[in-house]
């Protein structure tokens, strides 16, 4: 997971979704009218990606949320002592392999915690997040 992104979301559905699409690798996607500096992922319409575009320019597309679920086999696999990049190494190389890869969506945009100034905004957020879904499922 992605150090600087707040991600209000169970984790079940996600390992599930995982599972039944027998992926190697499973990772989170949003969609975003602003794409710009945020790795961009390309799907079929089963949710298997096809491509990744990392800092794109700007415009609509289904940014890399940084949540993954992974088979210990895809980890295993890495060299030892090389620094690498989920979304801009290990993920492309194994859709290159044609290993499945699997998007699923989140429902909500995260947020991003990557600056002092989105952190204090973030702050505030999820707050008001908790309180609205604690709303909704008392009805």
């Amino acid at each position: 997971m992605y150090g600087d992104v707040l991600i209000e979301e169970p984790l079940e559905p996600l390992v599930d979704a995982h599972r039944r699409a027998g992926a190697t690798a499973t990772l989170t996607v949003y969609e975003s009218t602003a794409t710009a500096g945020k790795g961009v992922v390309e799907i079929d319409g089963a949710g298997r990606v096809l491509r990744f575009a990392e800092k794109r320019q700007d415009g609509p597309g289904l940014v890399n949320a940084g949540l993954y679920v992974l088979e210990h086999r895809l980890v295993a696999a890495l060299p030892p002592g090389i620094p690498l990049d989920f979304g801009h190494d290990v993920l492309p190389a194994a859709v290159a392999r044609d290993e499945i890869v699997f998007a699923y969506r989140l429902p909500d945009e995260v947020i991003d915690i990557g600056t002092p100034e989105a952190l204090s905004l973030a702050r505030k957020v999820p707050v008001r997040l908790r309180a609205s879904r604690a709303d909704s499922s008392a009805g």
